[in-house]
């Protein structure tokens, strides 16, 4: 399943930036109704590049197809993001911790000025679940999962800039 989603945020594209590269963003914020943070598993800055990954965990309620493949309790990933501060660009990965076999998710973002002081943050997203028959269900109830996931962080970013 592929996806394109648009978040406004109320903070200029570049201290949005700074704000979704800081795991302080993650962890010291209310968890959306499906995903919530759980630990700091690696953080690097290099110049203007940032590599984060941070432990996940889904917490939203998931249908009988879903649970027919998928233990609640275990779905929980690492993602990995790289952000470049120059270009405001994202590439992210999801590594589960379980069920490799059948999950892949991975994808990318830009956050785009929208004025002087706000900002626009575009995400492309390729999920993938291998699951005979019920693929197709199990994908959109995670999508869903992500998406209030990235709304919840958009409103949340002005909170957090300095």
């Amino acid at each position: 399943m592929k996806s394109t989603d648009t978040q406004s945020i109320d903070a200029p594209a570049g201290a949005a930036a700074l704000v979704l590269a800081d795991p302080r963003f993650y962890l010291g914020r209310e968890s959306s109704e499906s995903i919530s943070a759980v630990e700091l598993v690696d953080h690097h800055i290099d110049e203007s590049r940032v590599r984060l990954e941070i432990r996940f965990a889904f917490t939203g309620e998931l249908n009988a197809a879903a649970r027919a493949i998928l233990d609640p309790g275990r779905l929980t990933w690492v993602q990995v993001t790289e952000h470049d501060l120059t270009t405001g660009r994202v590439s992210f990965t999801i590594v589960p911790d379980h069920y490799q076999d059948r999950l892949r998710c991975r994808g990318r973002y830009r956050i785009d000025p929208d004025g002087d002081h706000a900002s626009t943050r575009t995400v492309a997203t390729e999920l993938h679940v291998k699951a005979p028959l019920v693929a197709g269900k199990v994908e959109r109830v995670l999508m869903d999962g992500l998406r209030n996931e990235l709304d919840a962080q958009a409103d949340a970013v002005p909170d957090y800039v300095p």
